[in-house]
């Protein structure tokens, strides 16, 4: 019997209608999907042959993504709107780029790092579609759990196998794996300790609960296990973060005693009594044995391994050796031989053969600094080094500022930081320490807006205006550092501690944020909406610093890590823009800023409010209507171009002119 042609076409479009529904099913495990391919991101840099199952995954979650989730990547709005996120990374790759540039010869290790940026990237803004779209309330915090629940598994899954894969070298059973460096599995043993280090880590948060005299016991033989695996990987840094950890545990002990109401330390102490105890007992140990026979094989075995030298003495240099400080004696050389161009701007990747020549005696033996600000310096220069320490210093303070709310990733942070910036060409060879800073970014973005990406206008303008607000404030603030700290201990001597104004003003889409300036008042009462109230207190180097605006210079630091803005509303307390109602709620999709239209038509605020009888009334009824009306107007005509105009006509002092928003 002959199958009629609509009959073949109906089978055709049914099997295609299957497959897409199957394709269509993936989306509900693209979490775990997800989970999986970031998983295998990470062990490839720890485990051989892992970049085959991480190509498998990261495969079908594009195919996945570009099913489910197209319509975002073509929306432009969306697509600058992450860009925005990061900005400050960009401006990064733009200074390693120009250094590649700048290179005669492109080399194999830059072709790498920007390969592991570009991954970075592509993973990150699958996670911001994927969560924008989902609309749930800390979503990237949750994936960050899940990852910490697989980060800790794995590690202890890895650390059970360096220590066979290292017995059975040790008793000179063949294995396939042929590696000199103890319990690591390849040559980038120091990666291999970090990645053990994070599975330490990962605990914290079990380590801070009421457990069991069960859970206890196993949670502290895992972490012991993870020690021990760090400890014989050899890696130059492995000792020092076994010291911490060590020093850490017996430090909480002591503290532990002395503070017996703290919960978080109590918790802590009771939970690594036993592995603390054990730690003691073989430092005390440790140091009998060795001081007793310095020379002793053990000792001079683990040193020779660790450092890859031979004949150790007690005159060996080991702190010398650990952070390189050898080559980081050479980069300033090599630096300071260089011409004024190559100073400012970097003369790119050739350092690579000067360091392969000078340690190796051989050119293609490419080498580098092993230290992130040396490393700059010679490729990207001083402007490029200048935006590399405030990406540290930013790193820093979100592994601060983030560690009540989510301790785990912080200390995830900050020891993947330690980590980077003693090892690695640049932040780029890090894949681990990439995404968990861009992850705090997204964070960071997503308790600010919400997700709430507003429908405007010149997407790609509002990009090039983040862009232009973090590349201005890091110059002024590096520039301007030295003034700051002069007036920082001029106030001091002045006014006495503390120097900086913090207050609680509001933000971006109403949320709340702590505003930096310095203090003019000579004693610091509670807070009060309207500065007249409070003008006799101001003191008289108070009244030079808000007369020439200089009180609001530390606002830099609040550009920097992205609450605010050079220009747009002035960030009020609350009780005022957060209760705006109506059509007038709009201007709260703007972010606050250092400067602006309304600003500058009331730049004499404060002498004005003080010759009004009433100046809490006059304020709510005729100056806060007017400033709303301002920036509506502002909003409505905004261009990148009417910012730079309202940026000149404040520096000129010059006031506000209703052409400014025709």
């Amino acid at each position: 019997m002959e199958i009629q042609p609509n009959l073949l076409e109906k089978i055709k479009l049914k099997k295609t209608h299957n497959i897409f529904r199957l394709f269509e099913s993936f989306k509900i495990s693209f979490f775990w999907l997800y989970l999986a391919t970031t998983s295998f991101w990470f062990l490839r840099m720890v485990l051989p042959g892992m970049k085959y199952p991480f190509i498998f995954s990261f495969s079908i979650l594009t195919l996945n993504f570009f099913i489910n989730y197209k319509i975002y990547f073509i929306d432009k709005k969306i697509l600058f709107e992450f860009l925005k996120v990061y900005a400050p990374l960009l401006i990064l790759v733009f200074f390693y780029s120009f250094g590649i540039v700048n290179t005669k010869e492109v080399h194999i290790l830059c072709i790498k790092d920007i390969l592991e940026f570009s991954l970075n990237l592509i993973l990150l803004f699958y996670l911001f579609i994927f969560v924008h779209r989902s609309k749930q309330s800390n979503l990237f915090v949750d994936i960050f759990n899940k990852l910490t629940l697989v980060i800790r598994y794995l590690s202890i899954v890895v650390a059970f196998l360096g220590l066979l894969k290292y017995l059975l070298s040790v008793f000179g059973i063949d294995i396939f794996i042929h590696s000199p460096y103890g319990t690591a599995f390849n040559s980038d043993k120091n990666f291999y300790a970090l990645f053990l280090f994070l599975g330490i880590v990962s605990f914290y948060e079990l380590l801070i609960q009421h457990n069991s005299l069960k859970i206890k016991v196993l949670n502290q033989l895992f972490i012991l296990l993870l020690m021990i695996n760090i400890f014989f990987s050899f890696s130059v840094r492995a000792f020092f973060f076994i010291s911490i950890i060590s020093l850490g545990f017996i430090l909480i002990q002591f503290i532990s005693l002395i503070k017996q109401k703290t919960k978080t330390i109590k918790s802590l102490a009771n939970n690594t009594r036993l592995l603390t105890t054990f730690i003691i007992l073989i430092l005390i140990s440790s140091y009998f044995f060795v001081n007793d026979n310095l020379e002793n094989k053990i000792f001079k075995f683990y040193v020779e391994n660790s450092f890859e030298i031979k004949d150790v003495t007690l005159s060996t240099n080991i702190v010398s050796k650990t952070f390189n400080i050898e080559k980081w004696n050479y980069a300033i050389e090599l630096w300071n031989k260089s011409n004024t161009s190559d100073k400012i701007f970097g003369s790119g990747f050739e350092y690579f053969e000067f360091y392969g020549k000078k340690f190796y005696n051989d050119l293609n033996h490419f080498d580098y600094p092993h230290n992130q600000i040396f490393a700059a310096l010679l490729y990207s220069g001083i402007i490029g080094t200048v935006f590399l320490v405030m990406f540290f210093i930013i790193s820093f303070y979100y592994s601060v500022i983030y560690f009540k709310k989510y301790p785990s990733f912080s200390l995830m942070l900050y020891s993947s930081l330690f980590f980077v910036f003693f090892s690695g060409n640049s932040i780029f060879s890090i894949p681990i320490f990439l995404f968990f800073f861009s992850l705090s970014f997204l964070i960071h973005y997503e308790e600010i807006t919400e997700l709430k990406i507003p429908n405007i206008n010149k997407p790609g303008s509002r990009f090039i205006k983040e862009s232009f607000d973090y590349i201005l404030a890091v110059t002024l603030f590096i520039v301007l550092l030295p003034v700051l700290l002069l007036l920082a201990v001029i106030i001091l001597i002045n006014m006495g501690w503390p120097f900086l104004y913090t207050q609680q003003r509001i933000g971006k889409n109403g949320k709340i944020f702590r505003i930096y300036k310095f203090r003019t008042m000579n004693k610091i009462k509670p807070e009060v909406s309207v500065s007249a109230s409070e003008f006799e207190r101001i003191s008289k180097l108070g009244h030079f610093l808000r007369k020439n605006k200089i009180d609001e210079l530390p606002e830099l630091m609040n550009i920097i890590r992205g609450d605010m803005s050079f220009v747009g509303t002035r960030p009020d307390v609350p009780g005022y823009a957060d209760k705006l109602k109506g059509d007038d709620r709009i201007i709260l999709c703007l972010k606050p800023g250092l400067t602006g239209a309304a600003s500058l038509k009331y730049v004499n605020e404060e002498e004005l409010l003080s010759k009004v009888e009433d100046p809490i009334k006059y304020n709510d009824e005729v100056i806060f209507p007017n400033k709303v009306k301002i920036n509506k107007a502002y909003m409505k005509n905004w261009s990148f171009w009417l910012d730079i105009k309202i940026i000149i006509y404040t520096l000129l002092r010059k006031q506000f002119e209703e052409e400014f928003l025709k």
